[in-house]
């Protein structure tokens, strides 16, 4: 069940010397550790081992993994296995290598040959067999084990190294050469030029904020002082490499904590268990029953369609938050109001109590909101997936090559949390081309993306628009009517506020008439109200009639001027309190005191219910989010219409296209960040 439920793999990198120094079973002891320790924080998650499968670390490493349950073995050759096999020095080495490659949980996957110059053509297998022992060595061989070691640099989530502190060599593709492409910033000129003529892996922008390993090395040396083979953990952030300045980074940045080198693990592990968590309705409605495909365009189609259950979920959750919490603080207004205007009932006395149970209830919604991430995961879940969304377009444009990956371009420069949702985009894409075969060009595939985008936006823009202006209007029309109503009550504090204290002294029938009549009032501007925002919804471009805009401008006021009659009225209804009603020359005071009450707390009600909904445009970005919605439905729409005239390309069309969803992704993730749900506590 774990396996089948199983979303996103863990990819794991492993380097290390050919030469144990006939340490194997201390070797095959502490990768088991390491092994297991992984399996301790990523119990829900499949393990793909990247190794290149040579003699010595390599090699005990593939099989301690194969002897664990959910964990496979990728094996990254540098060179087709009949070339590969050329390395082998005896029989029996050739026999354990043959061994492996026929493991049932293994993955033979020889890297693609370097190119003699960038852009030029690829070498032939002619020119890469391994020279005889008296020959030179051949220098384009040795290239394409510095091409697999950069490649398993970069595509791990993890990296375990069994390093010799004793023998470094330098040379390419060796250990310390891996660990060094993990832990630095910038890569040396033999690298540079490898990764200029490989279509496996891109040099790093100059540009980009660089993200430094994790490592876990283990040195054969401590075993020689007969020390236990004690495991290092290096994981500095950018700003610790630029602190410790040029060379090699490991030997200046140690100590960080396990916790630390298993945020992206973490991150993978936490996705499996919420995917495990779905239903079966729930997983087969997206697709994800059966076996995981073996391409890598549906592997990623497969992930995207995971994550888009959870965050559709995590949302759902966030809106009944945001909901709530506008419900408490009107309730927790309320409840003042009546505590401080009518103390004078009995009643009254409890309020206070309700009080102190709506703010005991915002704060709980606060903390579990907090606790369980429903924000964060929602927008950092949704950040990937339309990033995801852009990778698929691109790969069915035809470009493939690591140059062409979101990841390049998608928060390029974030750190802290950002920087982790770039890291975890990483991984998936790293785990979805470890695994999964080269995807296949489908200049279909980029029109249908066109296609569904703009009947998505076309569907959804008039509706948020409906959304932004009925809370926006009403929010407004609340706020006017405050204002109404508050100069109502400064009248009443005057001589010509006899009218309202009359109002309040007569009978029930008459208080019932005026009640109604005051209801009616109301409504006939709030039916009038949503009448002309739906004319204006309806055209947009045409120009506002100037009796509409009067209506629009002075309905909120005008309501808020009915208001304070119908409390008035309301005033004649209420019982009066229960000392004072029995002396009549006193209760008709206290008839004209209720209603100033009555009309004070309908002042504050109508600014609470204001901004209990302003709080909810804000905490959900509505008005953005309507803006961002517009100009892709623009932008969507223009590509449709180059696509169906045969203007552009599909490269054409995808590239800008998804550059302009990037950005506004990345927009969208940033204004959403800058407005929690939960407080920021702490700075």
């Amino acid at each position: 069940m774990a396996a089948r439920r199983c979303l996103l793999p863990l990819v794991v990198g492993v380097t290390g010397k050919r030469n144990l120094l006939g340490h194997d079973d201390a070797v095959r002891r502490a990768l088991a550790t390491a092994f297991a320790k992984i399996d301790v924080h990523c119990s829900n998650t499949d393990k793909i081992l990247l190794t290149g499968l040579a003699e010595g670390a390599d090699q005990v490493a593939a099989q301690v993994a194969l002897e664990r349950p959910n964990w496979r073995v990728v094996a990254a050759l540098p060179l087709p296995v009949e070339l590969f096999i050329e390395d082998c020095e005896d029989d029996d080495e050739r026999a354990r290598l043959q061994s492996l490659l026929g493991a049932q949980r293994l993955l033979c996957r020889p890297l693609t040959l370097l190119r003699r110059c960038p852009g030029g053509d690829r070498f032939s297998l002619q020119e890469l067999h391994r020279p005889a022992k008296d020959a030179p060595p051949n220098l384009d061989r040795r290239l394409h084990y510095e091409q697999l070691g950069l490649f398993i640099a970069a595509r791990s989530a993890l990296l375990i190294a069994v390093t010799d502190s004793a023998a470094s060599t330098g040379k390419p593709g060796a250990t310390e050469r891996v660990v060094d492409f993990r832990l630095k910033p910038t890569v040396d000129e033999l690298a540079r030029g490898v990764l200029a003529r490989s279509d496996e892996v891109a040099a790093p922008s100059p540009l980009d904020a660089f993200a430094a390993g994790p490592v876990w090395s283990f040195d054969l040396r401590d075993l020689e002082r007969g020390e236990r083979m004690p495991m290092r953990i290096f994981c500095p952030s950018a700003n610790e490499i630029r602190e410790a300045g040029p060379g090699p980074a490991r030997e200046r940045v140690a100590g960080a904590d396990l916790h630390r080198s298993l945020a992206v693990p973490l991150w993978i592990e936490h996705l499996n268990r919420r995917v495990s968590a779905l239903d079966d309705r729930e997983w087969s409605a997206v697709g994800l029953e059966g076996e995981a495909p073996a391409d890598a365009a549906a592997l990623l189609a497969r992930a995207r369609r995971g994550m888009s259950a959870i965050q559709r979920g995590k949302m759902r959750q966030v809106r009944r938050s945001v909901h709530l919490l506008g419900m408490l603080f009107i309730g927790a207004v309320i409840a003042h109001e009546c505590f401080v205007e009518l103390r004078a009932y009995s009643w009254s006395r409890w309020m206070p109590l309700v009080y102190l149970a709506a703010a005991v209830g915002g704060v709980l919604v606060y903390s579990i909101a907090q606790r369980r991430r429903w924000q964060p995961v929602a927008e950092e879940y949704r950040a990937v997936m339309e990033a995801l969304r852009v990778q698929l377009a691109w790969w069915a444009a035809g470009h493939c090559a690591p140059s062409d990956r979101v990841d390049r371009h998608y928060l390029r420069g974030a750190h802290g949390s950002l920087g982790r949702v770039r890291e975890f985009l990483s991984q998936t894409l790293n785990a979805a081309t470890v695994v999964g075969c080269r995807p296949t060009s489908d200049p279909d595939a980029v029109a249908g993306w066109i296609s569904s985008q703009v009947d998505y936006f076309s569907e959804h823009v008039p509706q948020r628009r409906r959304d932004v202006l009925r809370l926006e209007s009403t929010s407004w029309f609340l706020f006017a009517s405050s204002l109404g109503t508050a100069a109502c009550l400064a009248a009443m504090q005057t001589p010509s506020g006899a009218l309202f204290s009359r109002i309040a002294e007569m009978t029930s029938a008459g208080a019932v008439v005026g009640i109604v009549i005051g209801s009616a009032a109301i409504i006939a501007v709030l039916a009038r109200l949503g009448t002309g925002l739906a004319a204006e919804d309806g055209e947009e471009e045409a120009e506002e009639s100037r009796s509409r805009r009067l209506l629009r401008q002075w309905s909120g006021p005008l309501a808020g001027m009915v208001l304070p009659f119908g409390l008035c009225a309301l005033a004649a209804l209420l019982p009066l309190p229960p000392l004072l009603d029995h002396e009549r020359h006193v209760g008709e005071s206290v008839r004209a005191a209720l209603a100033v009450d009555l009309v004070t707390m309908g002042l504050i009600l109508t600014a609470a219910v204001a901004g209990a909904l302003r709080f909810r445009i804000e905490k959900l970005s509505l008005v953005s989010e309507l803006r961002g919605y517009h100009q892709a439905l623009n932008r969507f729409m223009r590509a449709q219409e180059g696509l169906a005239t045969g203007a552009a390309g599909a490269w054409d069309v995808a590239e800008p296209l998804g550059l302009e969803a990037l950005h506004e992704s990345e927009l969208w993730l940033r204004a959403h960040r800058e407005r929690p749900l939960e407080p920021l506590v702490g700075g």
